[in-house]
Protein backbone atom coordinates (compact mmCIF):
# COMPACT_ATOMS: atom_id res chain seq x y z
CA UNK A 1 0.00 0.00 0.00
CA UNK A 2 2.94 2.09 0.57
CA UNK A 3 4.35 2.29 -2.86
CA UNK A 4 0.64 2.36 -4.18
CA UNK A 5 0.10 5.54 -2.89
CA UNK A 6 2.65 7.80 -4.31
CA UNK A 7 2.01 5.81 -8.05
CA UNK A 8 -1.26 7.19 -7.74
CA UNK A 9 -0.30 11.10 -6.83
CA UNK A 10 1.52 10.66 -9.50
CA UNK A 11 -0.57 9.32 -11.96
CA UNK A 12 -3.53 10.91 -11.50
CA UNK A 13 -4.61 13.47 -13.82
CA UNK A 14 -3.48 17.66 -13.37
CA UNK A 15 -6.59 20.18 -12.87
CA UNK A 16 -7.60 21.45 -16.75
CA UNK A 17 -8.73 24.25 -17.71
CA UNK A 18 -12.26 23.69 -17.42
CA UNK A 19 -11.22 22.49 -13.79
CA UNK A 20 -10.19 26.26 -13.22
CA UNK A 21 -13.18 27.72 -14.23
CA UNK A 22 -15.47 26.06 -11.80
CA UNK A 23 -16.94 29.00 -9.58
CA UNK A 24 -16.16 28.06 -6.02
CA UNK A 25 -19.07 30.99 -4.79
CA UNK A 26 -21.95 31.76 -6.62
CA UNK A 27 -21.38 35.03 -9.00
CA UNK A 28 -22.80 38.16 -9.14
CA UNK A 29 -25.39 38.40 -11.62
CA UNK A 30 -27.00 41.07 -14.15
CA UNK A 31 -29.42 42.93 -11.80
CA UNK A 32 -31.10 46.39 -10.87
CA UNK A 33 -28.68 48.16 -8.77
CA UNK A 34 -30.10 48.78 -4.83
CA UNK A 35 -31.48 51.89 -5.47
CA UNK A 36 -33.36 51.24 -7.92
CA UNK A 37 -34.62 48.02 -7.17
CA UNK A 38 -36.29 50.06 -4.11
CA UNK A 39 -37.35 52.81 -5.89
CA UNK A 40 -39.93 50.08 -7.65
CA UNK A 41 -40.95 48.52 -5.05
CA UNK A 42 -41.28 51.51 -3.43
CA UNK A 43 -43.62 52.48 -6.56
CA UNK A 44 -45.04 49.66 -6.72
CA UNK A 45 -46.23 49.49 -2.68
CA UNK A 46 -47.45 53.81 -3.01
CA UNK A 47 -49.70 52.18 -6.40
CA UNK A 48 -51.68 48.99 -4.04
CA UNK A 49 -51.71 51.73 -1.58
CA UNK A 50 -53.68 54.53 -3.15
CA UNK A 51 -56.04 51.48 -4.57
CA UNK A 52 -55.93 50.48 -0.95
CA UNK A 53 -54.47 47.10 -0.56
CA UNK A 54 -51.46 46.33 1.57
CA UNK A 55 -49.34 44.32 -0.26
CA UNK A 56 -45.49 43.25 -0.47
CA UNK A 57 -43.33 43.78 -3.53
CA UNK A 58 -40.02 42.13 -4.34
CA UNK A 59 -37.44 42.94 -7.11
CA UNK A 60 -35.09 40.42 -7.76
CA UNK A 61 -31.83 39.94 -10.37
CA UNK A 62 -31.84 37.99 -13.58
CA UNK A 63 -31.26 34.86 -11.93
CA UNK A 64 -34.18 35.33 -9.31
CA UNK A 65 -31.87 36.72 -6.03
CA UNK A 66 -33.62 39.06 -4.05
CA UNK A 67 -32.27 42.55 -4.29
CA UNK A 68 -35.13 44.50 -2.68
CA UNK A 69 -38.31 44.17 -0.67
CA UNK A 70 -40.87 46.73 0.39
CA UNK A 71 -43.80 46.17 2.23
CA UNK A 72 -47.09 48.11 3.31
CA UNK A 73 -46.80 47.33 6.99
CA UNK A 74 -44.61 45.22 9.18
CA UNK A 75 -47.56 42.98 9.63
CA UNK A 76 -47.81 41.75 5.90
CA UNK A 77 -44.37 40.70 5.36
CA UNK A 78 -44.22 37.12 6.18
CA UNK A 79 -47.24 36.14 4.97
CA UNK A 80 -46.56 37.81 1.24
CA UNK A 81 -43.06 37.42 0.86
CA UNK A 82 -43.04 33.84 -0.73
CA UNK A 83 -45.73 34.79 -3.15
CA UNK A 84 -43.81 37.97 -3.99
CA UNK A 85 -40.30 36.33 -4.56
CA UNK A 86 -42.23 33.20 -6.57
CA UNK A 87 -43.69 35.70 -9.12
CA UNK A 88 -40.61 37.95 -9.53
CA UNK A 89 -38.72 34.83 -9.93
CA UNK A 90 -41.20 33.66 -12.35
CA UNK A 91 -41.43 37.08 -14.72
CA UNK A 92 -37.41 36.87 -14.40
CA UNK A 93 -36.56 34.04 -15.71
CA UNK A 94 -39.45 33.88 -18.62
CA UNK A 95 -38.62 37.36 -19.06
CA UNK A 96 -42.53 37.79 -19.30
CA UNK A 97 -45.36 38.90 -16.97
CA UNK A 98 -46.16 35.86 -15.09
CA UNK A 99 -50.06 35.90 -15.66
CA UNK A 100 -48.60 35.24 -18.97
CA UNK A 101 -46.42 32.54 -17.64
CA UNK A 102 -49.85 31.09 -16.12
CA UNK A 103 -51.45 30.85 -19.54
CA UNK A 104 -48.27 29.34 -21.12
CA UNK A 105 -48.01 26.73 -18.47
CA UNK A 106 -51.44 25.18 -19.60
CA UNK A 107 -50.47 25.76 -23.39
CA UNK A 108 -46.78 25.12 -24.11
CA UNK A 109 -45.07 21.71 -22.82
CA UNK A 110 -41.81 23.51 -23.30
CA UNK A 111 -42.87 25.80 -20.08
CA UNK A 112 -44.22 23.18 -18.19
CA UNK A 113 -40.71 21.47 -18.64
CA UNK A 114 -38.42 24.24 -17.81
CA UNK A 115 -40.65 24.83 -14.57
CA UNK A 116 -39.93 21.09 -13.25
CA UNK A 117 -36.38 21.41 -14.13
CA UNK A 118 -35.36 24.50 -12.82
CA UNK A 119 -35.04 24.33 -8.87
CA UNK A 120 -36.28 27.65 -8.16
CA UNK A 121 -39.27 27.97 -9.78
CA UNK A 122 -42.95 26.96 -8.13
CA UNK A 123 -46.24 26.71 -10.29
CA UNK A 124 -46.61 30.78 -10.99
CA UNK A 125 -48.54 33.25 -9.67
CA UNK A 126 -49.98 36.35 -11.71
CA UNK A 127 -48.06 39.40 -10.21
CA UNK A 128 -44.91 39.62 -11.88
CA UNK A 129 -43.46 42.00 -14.13
CA UNK A 130 -40.22 41.82 -15.61
CA UNK A 131 -37.88 44.54 -15.66
CA UNK A 132 -34.25 45.60 -18.05
CA UNK A 133 -32.69 43.33 -15.96
CA UNK A 134 -34.57 41.08 -13.24
CA UNK A 135 -37.93 41.07 -12.10
CA UNK A 136 -40.49 43.09 -9.76
CA UNK A 137 -43.05 40.56 -7.69
CA UNK A 138 -46.11 41.76 -5.94
CA UNK A 139 -48.41 39.70 -3.35
CA UNK A 140 -51.13 40.74 -1.42
CA UNK A 141 -53.89 42.38 -3.30
CA UNK A 142 -57.17 40.53 -3.50
CA UNK A 143 -56.65 38.94 -7.22
CA UNK A 144 -53.61 38.62 -9.17
CA UNK A 145 -54.52 41.17 -11.80
CA UNK A 146 -54.16 43.67 -9.40
CA UNK A 147 -51.26 42.46 -8.19
CA UNK A 148 -49.67 42.83 -11.86
CA UNK A 149 -50.73 46.32 -12.60
CA UNK A 150 -49.32 47.53 -8.82
CA UNK A 151 -46.05 45.36 -10.40
CA UNK A 152 -46.26 46.97 -13.39
CA UNK A 153 -46.41 50.27 -12.07
CA UNK A 154 -42.92 50.13 -10.02
CA UNK A 155 -41.40 48.88 -12.98
CA UNK A 156 -42.83 51.98 -15.18
CA UNK A 157 -41.50 54.08 -12.42
CA UNK A 158 -37.77 52.95 -13.14
CA UNK A 159 -38.03 52.36 -16.76
CA UNK A 160 -39.53 56.11 -17.74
Amino acid sequence: MRLLLPFLLLTSPAPTAEFAQIPSAPQATAGPSVEVAREAATAAVTACSQLGYRIMATVVDADGRPVSAMAAGPDVTAALAPDSVRSAQDAAYFRNASSLVVKQLMEEPTVSYAMRAHPQLAPPTPGGWPLAVGAIGVAGAPDGDTDEQCARAGAADVEQ
